[in-house]
């Protein structure tokens, strides 16, 4: 026992050493004065142990790439208790801070964190109560492993075909580096299939040590490459591509990167689809063209329109830009279109760098009824049978129609009109003849005949042109020759001067006789002769004298649009309204030097005949004054030819053999409707000022008996009387309102097609035909109303026939043909008599009809044909007849044929005389004998004996006579 001493001086402090470790001592205090000393209690206390360092109890054992045995046991210099285990670890690359493996008092572990390829100094800390002691270090290398943590490449682009391809080394190399792979492939198609496949394409080889060396020698070679340049990839393509490493342990690899080439200019687009979506719109689709094809971000597709040209010098298909978008839309409509059509589209796609235009795609729109059914042309084929012939309509709107022909009667055909040679024209058509008729040169010369008569009653000159040639563009070079209230006149320009010639007597030609007028031109000197008697002379003011080539030469009329763009004033003004009257023999001078030629003009031989009736069908000797509806027609005046309002008149004149027909209509904005119309052969007026509400009053009177009636209609305020002059009493009507609005359309004989349809039908109003007969004097508020200011289809202005016709008939309108030829040969008809054709053309969605055509069948045997009379003997030798003309009128009688049989020898060939004037009603001729024959239209001849002659032979010194044999 160990004893210390101390002086009292307050609170003590002992610090005992050279004590042993983890050894056990107890301490007293005691205390001592004079009167003597005390003892504390005991307090025992142990000194720690002492851990040694250094100690070696640490066991490595089965090192692996990633694990290692690790066993121990407690150091033989602990004597105290040990409490703690730790087993920790550093490496080159991370010195500190120690990695902490195990903690425990187990003294054996598996280490399973290692990192391959790794040299690592494992230490192992023992722990008391007391304090920690780390015994000997333990080196341990691991083995390598397949490289971990190989990051996916860097790919950059260079060019369209061309990508640099860069990369890491592994983040865990887990050994030596010997080898990289780089590999590529194509993503997958709708197949499954990869293009390319995967493919290696670049294999570099080398020594990469991860861990740190102390100089570079100690590296046998350069780590192998981690970058690579590869060519020939296709633009705007996604490739995928990983990177392998290699040491050797294995192989590691990185997960797939995708990289898109760069764009370049588009290759291909696929042609649209083109598909109908109702008969006016088509759905232009297309397909997003695959990458390989637009190489690019699409940034607009361009839709454009196919449109032939009509340019022979352009080429023959154009493109029209007619919708654009910036690629989010792959369809388009397209409205206003034709139906039944073909249309062509080319879609043009753009990416960034360029764009490129796809084949066209084509597609029709659906089809609807068929429009603008062109009028037949009709042709006499015989005495009894016609020819109608039609094309298809002009908007088909679909695949061939069917068509169906219906044939109508013709007022007033029955029987047939006398005619005479000649041309007739009926004041709407005109023959447009070839440039080449006119000779360009420094002279003019025309020849004709013509016949035209003022209506009766009035007092107004006929005008009209009958013949029009003028040059090209601004028509500085022209020759009329026209009609100016009655008086021929020759216009003519040669080109810086008009001027006009006319006859200097004041004398009118519209008496319904035939005159002959001829015109000339040497140079800038004009003359006219009138049935080689009244005559004019005029010179232009120029110094030109050659009329060049024209336009054409126009006879009768000019076209609706022609264009007349010369602005002489007065005399020298073209006159546009057609002619209605009758030409024939005209003849054109065709040269001058050495002699003069001239040309007897052929009307069949005029490029176009528009509104005429065939030359062949000669001209009506014995028309009326007035207006001819053969039925089916209509004339459309302007709508300002009945105004309406408070008061107004309206009166015509018309007759007609028909029980049903409209006279007149007039149509207004807001449901205004005047209609006088035929029913039944009674005449009915029907009214209405727009309140919805119609009028009708009806004059029970057969109207249809062939006579003229004059017809008016009256309104005063709310009062319209409707009156037939010398028939019955007048009827009226009180109106709702007392003023009628004003319409816009009057119409006499029947509305145009679609027009009629816009009336309201009320009750049982009946849909009336079309006019047939004939009309005259018409006026509105007393004012003559000239049907030549109107709009005329299918209606004769040169006059009314003048035969009777039937009484209160009821036109049949037949369907002649229905399938789907376009030619058909009608059988069965009344000689030279006029008909009406009209051709539907349908499909399944719906119809159309053309307007009626006129048609005559052919010349017939003449009938009526009575015997000569007064027959009388001159000589020896002749002897002369009289004859009347053949009471049936069958066609143009063009020249009258004699001959004389000798009955003592009839073998002899007869004697023939003939007559080519057959306009008057009584003929006579001289001839050796008596036989008439009648030669119509092409050479008909009828031969008609009536009287036989003989003839005496006798001396030449004697008289001859004749005995005649009635």
């Amino acid at each position: 026992m160990n004893v210390f001493y101390f002086v009292a001086l307050g609170v003590q402090t002992y610090q005992d050493s050279a004590l042993t470790p983890y050894t056990t001592y107890s301490y007293v205090i005691e205390a001592s004065n004079q009167a003597g000393s005390t003892q504390s209690p005991p307090i025992v206390a142990r000194t720690p142990d002492a851990i040694p360092a250094g100690f070696d109890v640490l066991t490595v054992s089965n090192i692996g790439s990633r694990s290692a045995d690790f066993s121990w046991s407690k150091p033989n210099e602990i004597s105290a208790p040990v409490v703690n285990y730790i087993l920790t670890s550093v490496t080159p690359s991370q010195p500190s801070p120690a990695t902490q493996h195990y903690s425990g008092l187990d003294t054996a572990y598996r280490v399973l964190d290692l990192i391959p390829f790794t040299n690592y100094s494992f230490s192992l800390i023992v722990c008391t109560d007391g304090s920690c002691g780390e015994g000997q270090t333990v080196l341990g290398y691991t083995q390598s492993a397949p490289p971990e943590g190989v990051v996916p490449p860097n790919v950059t682009a260079i060019d369209q075909t061309s990508v640099f391809v860069t990369w890491d080394h592994p983040l865990e190399a887990n050994g030596i580096i010997t080898h990289y792979e780089l590999f590529i492939r194509g993503l997958p198609n709708t197949d499954g299939v990869r293009d390319p496949p995967e493919t290696r394409i670049f294999h570099p080889a080398g020594w990469y040590n991860p861990r740190p060396v102390l100089t570079p020698r100690e590296e046998p070679t350069h780590p192998p490459a981690t970058n690579f340049t590869h060519e020939g990839v296709m633009p705007f393509t996604l490739y995928e591509f990983k990177v392998t490493a290699r040491n050797q342990a294995g192989t590691g690899e990185s997960d797939w990167v995708i990289f898109r080439t760069l764009e370049a200019e588009p290759l291909f687009m696929p042609a649209p689809a083109v598909s109908g979506a109702s008969s006016t719109s088509v759905n232009v689709i297309w397909s997003q063209p695959t990458d390989q094809e637009v190489r690019g971000v699409v940034i607009r597709y361009s839709l454009y329109q196919l449109v032939t040209s009509s340019d022979p010098f352009a080429p023959p298909e154009s493109m029209q830009l007619i919708h654009t978008n910036d690629g989010n839309s792959l369809q388009y409509r397209l409205e206003g279109l034709e139906p039944y059509q073909d249309y062509s589209f080319v879609v043009e796609v753009c990416n960034s760098l360029g764009c490129v235009r796809s084949t066209k795609g084509s597609g029709r729109t659906l089809p609807s009824a068929p429009e603008d059914q062109v009028a037949p042309l009709v042709e006499g084929q015989n005495a009894t049978s016609m020819l109608i012939s039609w094309s298809a309509p002009l908007k088909p709107n679909g695949p061939e129609p069917d068509y169906s022909l219906h044939r109508s009667p013709v007022a007033f055909s029955s029987p047939p009109p006398r005619v005479e040679k000649g041309a007739r024209f009926t004041g709407t058509g005109f023959y447009k003849f070839s440039s080449s008729l006119l000779p360009v040169s420094s002279y003019t010369g025309i020849d004709m005949e013509f016949r035209v008569k003022r209506p009766e009653g009035s007092t107004s000159p006929v005008s009209a042109l009958l013949l029009f040639a003028a040059s090209e563009g601004n028509q500085e070079e022209y020759i009329v020759l026209q009609l100016r209230d009655g008086r021929p006149w020759f216009l003519f320009d040669p080109q810086g001067g008009a001027v006009g010639v006319t006859p200097a007597d004041r004398v009118t030609f519209d008496d319904g006789a035939w005159h002959r007028v001829k015109i000339n031109r040497i140079g800038t000197l004009g003359s006219i002769v009138v049935d080689d008697f009244y005559t004019g002379t005029a010179s232009a003011p120029t110094s030109s004298n050659i009329i060049g080539q024209t336009t054409g030469v126009f006879i009768g009329g000019l076209p609706m649009d022609f264009a007349l763009r010369r602005t002489d004033q007065g005399d020298l003004a073209v006159i546009r309204r057609g002619f209605a009257g009758c030409l024939r023999n005209v003849r054109i001078e065709r040269s001058r030097i050495p002699n003069s030629v001239w040309e007897d003009l052929s009307f069949s031989s005029a490029e176009i005949q528009q509104d005429v009736v065939g030359s062949w069908q000669g001209c009506p000797s014995n028309l009326q004054s007035g207006v001819h509806f053969p039925g089916n027609g209509h004339v459309i005046f302007p709508s300002s030819i009945l105004s309406g309002g408070n008061t107004f008149s309206v009166s015509l004149t018309m007759r007609t053999e028909y029980l049903a027909g409209t006279l007149l209509f007039s149509h207004g904005n807001n449901g205004q409707v005047l209609l006088l119309e035929l029913l039944q052969g009674n005449l009915k007026l029907t009214v209405d000022v727009g309140s919805g509400e119609a009028t009708v009053v009806t004059i029970p009177a057969l109207l249809c008996d062939g006579q003229w009636r004059e017809i008016t209609v009256e309104k005063a305020g709310p009062l319209v009387t409707l009156s037939v002059v010398g028939n019955s009493a007048p009827q009226s009507m009180l109106l709702s309102a007392a003023t009628l609005p004003s319409v816009i359309f009057s119409i006499s004989g029947r509305s145009p097609r679609g027009l009629r349809s816009t009336i309201i039908r009320r009750g049982s109003r009946e849909d009336t035909s079309a006019f047939g007969g004939c009309m005259k004097d018409f006026a509105i508020d007393d004012v003559p109303v000239n049907f030549f200011h109107g709009e005329v289809v299918n209606v004769y202005l040169d006059g009314c026939p003048s035969v009777p016709g039937a009484s209160c008939a009821s036109p049949a309108t037949t369907e002649e043909y229905s399938g789907p030829a376009r030619i058909h040969y009608d059988h069965n008809l009344q000689v030279f008599t006029e008909y009406m054709y009209r051709v539907t053309a349908s499909n399944s969605i719906g119809s159309t009809s053309s307007v009626w055509s006129i048609g005559r069948t052919r010349e017939g045997v003449p009938t009526g044909l009575t015997p000569p009379t007064d027959p009388v003997s001159y000589d020896g030798y002749t002897i002369g007849v009289d004859w009347q003309r053949p009471s049936g009128n069958t066609g143009v009688i063009t020249q009258y044929v004699i001959l004389a049989y000798n009955q003592d020898i009839p073998l002899l060939t007869p004697v023939a005389a003939i007559f080519m004037d057959t306009s008057s009603d009584e003929s006579s001729g001289k001839l050796f004998h008596l036989e008439v024959t009648v030669l119509i239209g092409f050479n008909t001849r009828v031969v008609i004996r009536f009287v036989k002659v003989k003839v005496l032979l006798q001396y030449p010194t004697a008289d001859t006579g004749m005995q005649l044999f009635l």
